[in-house]
């Protein structure tokens, strides 16, 4: 019985718990689904929410597109009322249309909500529009008023008239008032379509003449669309502002099209019309910005012109563009940079559009860093290209290097960039063109300056490059000559210095003078950085220990690559003993100077001032130029002194210098001027002896009954004596020329005494100025000239001296 008790206990309990679980499971679920209702009914909440305020949303959208379209239909509706009442001008004629109050700029960017806006644009175009067509009708109406007789006597010479008159008046037209008058302006643009050539090209000339003078204002025109629409409103001052915002975007339009015909005009196949159209293109982009970049790309795109002087003229141009505005050096740069990537371009052409780049001025400024590095660049890329292609020995090559050398000083760039180049360059030293090779050197000098060392490979290059036969029929003397001064100068062994030295002096033998001069003065110049180069000319040299030179290698060796061993501090400088008996003067003296140990003083360039070039120009005295160009062909030439500032050599003060004043190269001028000044004055006195003679020998009776002032008897004597004269005689008529003028009453003062002789001075008269040993022999040279022209005179007239005459002649 008490295990039955437990027992039921047990299963009491038992009961009990799982009545407890259920409970508590049904609770738990009846809170789930609870809470997965209330998310439902909240999400079914928030959906309608959404739903709401979308609808509301989009309603507004609907709303407000609406309203912008109700505003811009009343806008419109405004803006045609306006036009329809537009019964008086708004705009007076004025030349200057830019000058016109509202014609400023304002924004150039639009607003998003005119961006997206493209129909009210369009709209209020076409407002502007009709409102400036309607103003060119009231202004046209307004002038046949006020001036109707000038009017039809245009409009006649524009239909009768001549080209050049019309084209004239309608320039004059156009002039008057441009915003009132593009139809004349289209009549202009119209006439330079005609097949007539001259034609065309008259009007090109006018319609040139009116952009730049009166269409164009200083600033870029802007299109209609870039303009603040929204804050124009339909009154007077904002007609205003549509109209002329209109204007300006067809004059914008129309200024295209000109562009595009000269643009043909270029590619015409006359010679002459290419280069006229080339002219106005280069005005219109010197002038005025507008259209600029398709400007400059006509004139680079004629660069690669088949016809050599249209492609001379584009180059030019385009170095006058970049003289006149310096800061479009990097617009220049690049669109030569994309001309010279074109593909399949010529290499003439190539070439001339690098000769532009290595036009360009530079300066240490910071934009001028940045071209500078851009310039070396485009250089370097077409150097590595023409390198793989194998074309050492093209003019290209040194065109290139020629860039590099200019631009590489204000680039600034770090080591890192040439010594991937400096093999490359080091072999173009050896092949090529003397001038490459120059570049070459050049260049590598000033990467090795910026450096503060320069190899040993480089001496060796330059000191085989002294033996190159091309230097004495090459135009880089002076560059070579200049790269050598720079390198020697900073050469710590003194040794190599004398080798260079002793090389330079023997090519001098076979120089011409300004040659010799020019590394005289050069080793004048290394010697006070050097003084060890008077070692050379001081110290004689030991010939008696020859063997001992050669035991250790120290004798002079010629054919040495190396020019430190090439022992020529055991040599002395044996060629001065040449050009110290040289004919050229100026070679004597700069030898004299340095066997002295004395520097060589000179201001000038010997190099320039002693070619026989210069030495023919000092004789062109009579009419010289009255500008002689300081520069070569290259701006990026150095400059040199013209004659401008130098006096002629037959100048009195410069022949009335001492002989030791004057400068050696210049003393045969003052010789010879000086000996022909002398001779002029003795050549003076034979003259006037011989015009004495010929005087003397006329046939003049002074003691006949001849009537002065009876014309008739004048004429008749006149008459008779012109059958016996010829053309021949006019130069020995001094004698009735003389007497032509003078009266009766006058006759006797001016004659004298003596009769005819006293107004005659005798040959003794100027014995005075010739010199004493002269004096006889000239005398009686005069005398027997005056002799022999009395007789051939008195034979021309047909009477034969007699021997009175012969005799009174010789004795006077």
């Amino acid at each position: 019985s008490l295990l039955l008790l437990l027992l039921l206990f047990i299963i009491i309990i038992m009961a009990n718990n799982k009545t407890k679980h259920k409970k508590k499971s049904d609770n738990n679920k009846n809170k789930q689904d609870n809470k997965h209702s209330n998310d439902k009914s909240n999400k079914k909440q928030n959906d309608s929410n959404k739903h709401k305020q979308g609808n509301s949303k989009h309603s507004n959208d609907r709303s407000n597109k609406k309203q912008n379209r109700d505003n811009n239909n009343n806008s419109k509706d405004t803006w045609v009322r306006f036009v329809e009442s537009h019964t008086k001008m708004l705009l007076p004629p004025a030349t200057i249309w830019y000058d016109l109050d509202g014609c400023a700029p304002t924004s150039t960017t639009l607003t998003e909500e005119e961006t997206g806006n493209r129909d009210y644009i369009q709209k209020i175009q076409q407002v502007a529009a009709q409102l400036l067509i309607t103003e060119t009708k009231l202004a046209e109406s307004s002038h046949s008023k006020t001036r109707g007789t000038e009017e039809e006597w245009m409009m006649k010479i524009v239909k009768d008239g001549t080209i050049a008159d019309r084209l004239a008046a309608w320039m004059l037209r156009v002039q008057e008032s441009p915003l009132h008058r593009l139809k004349a302006l289209d009549t202009l643009m119209a006439m330079l379509t005609k097949s007539n050539k001259r034609e065309a090209l008259l009007a090109m000339d006018t319609l040139s003449e009116l952009w730049l003078l009166t269409l164009l204002p200083t600033r870029k025109l802007l299109p209609f669309a870039q303009r603040p629409l929204r804050t124009v409103k339909p009154t007077k001052k904002g007609a205003q502002c549509l109209i002329l915002w209109h204007f300006e975007a067809e004059l914008k339009a129309r200024y295209k099209i000109f562009i595009d015909k000269i643009q043909e005009l270029t590619q015409s196949k006359e010679e002459d019309i290419k280069k006229k159209a080339l002219g106005v293109v280069y005005d219109l982009m010197k002038a005025k910005p507008e259209y600029e970049h398709v400007l400059l790309n006509i004139l680079v795109n004629k660069i690669g012109d088949p016809k050599p002087k249209v492609s001379a003229k584009s180059r030019h141009f385009l170095a006058q563009l970049v003289q006149e505005h310096p800061s479009m050096k990097g617009v220049v740069a690049d669109e030569l940079e994309h001309f010279l990537k074109r593909p399949n371009m010529e290499q003439k052409a190539k070439y001339m559009a690098i000769g532009v780049l290595t036009q360009f001025e530079l300066t240490r400024s910071a934009a001028n860093k940045t071209l500078a590095r851009k310039l070396t660049a485009i250089y370097f890329e077409l150097f590595q290209r023409l390198i793989k292609e194998g074309e050492v020995e093209s003019k290209m090559l040194s065109q290139l290097l020629t860039g590099v050398n200019r631009a590489y000083p204000f680039a600034d760039l770090s080591e890192e960039s040439f010594r991937e180049k400096m093999d490359t360059l080091f072999k173009v030293v050896h092949v090529g063109s003397f001038a490459c090779n120059v570049q070459a050197l050049t260049l590598l000098l000033h990467v090795m300056e910026s450096q503060n060392s320069i190899s040993d490979r480089f001496y060796r290059a330059l000191y085989a490059k002294l033996l190159d036969e091309n230097i004495a029929t090459s135009s880089k003397q002076a560059m070579f000559l200049n790269v050598v001064f720079r390198a020697l100068k900073q050469d710590p062994i003194v040794n190599r210095v004398k080798a260079f030295c002793k090389r330079l002096l023997q090519i001098c033998v076979r120089m011409p003078p300004n040659f010799v001069c020019g590394v005289m003065f050069l080793m004048s110049e290394v010697a006070k950085k050097q003084p060890g180069i008077y070692t050379m000319l001081q110290h004689p040299e030991n010939d008696d220990d020859d063997d001992q030179f050669e035991e250790v290698g120290k004798k002079y060796d010629i054919r040495k690559r190396e020019p430190v061993y090439a022992g020529a501090e055991c040599v002395c400088l044996w060629e001065f003993a040449l050009f110290n008996k040289h004919y050229h003067p100026s070679v004597q003296v700069f030898s004299d100077a340095m066997l002295q140990g004395k520097a060589i003083v000179y201001s000038g360039d010997p190099m320039h001032d002693l070619t026989p070039a210069r030495f023919f120009e000092r004789f062109v005295f009579k009419n010289p130029k009255k500008k002689v160009s300081d520069r070569g062909g290259s701006i990026m030439q150095p400059k040199y002194e013209g004659l401008n500032n130098v006096k002629p050599v037959n100048d009195p003060s410069f022949l009335k210098l001492a002989e030791e004043d004057v400068p050696v190269h210049e003393r045969f001028f003052h010789k010879y001027f000086k000996h022909k000044t002398q001779r002029d004055k003795r050549k003076a006195v034979t003259d006037l002896d011989e015009d004495e003679g010929e005087i003397m020998s006329t046939d003049i009776d002074f003691t006949d009954n001849t009537d002065w002032d009876n014309d008739d008897n004048e004429e008749g004597n006149m008459e008779a004596d012109s059958g016996a004269f010829d053309d021949e005689d006019m130069d020995n008529d001094f004698d009735d020329l003389a007497f032509d003028d003078l009266s009766e009453d006058d006759s006797e003062d001016e004659i004298g005494g003596d009769g005819a002789s006293s107004i005659f001075a005798s040959a003794e008269e100027f014995s005075h100025l010739l010199e004493d040993e002269d004096k006889a022999e000239l005398l009686q040279r005069a005398r027997d000239l005056g002799e022999l022209r009395s007789e051939r005179a008195g034979h021309r007239r047909g009477r034969k001296p007699s021997k009175n005459r012969k005799k009174k002649a010789r004795t006077k």
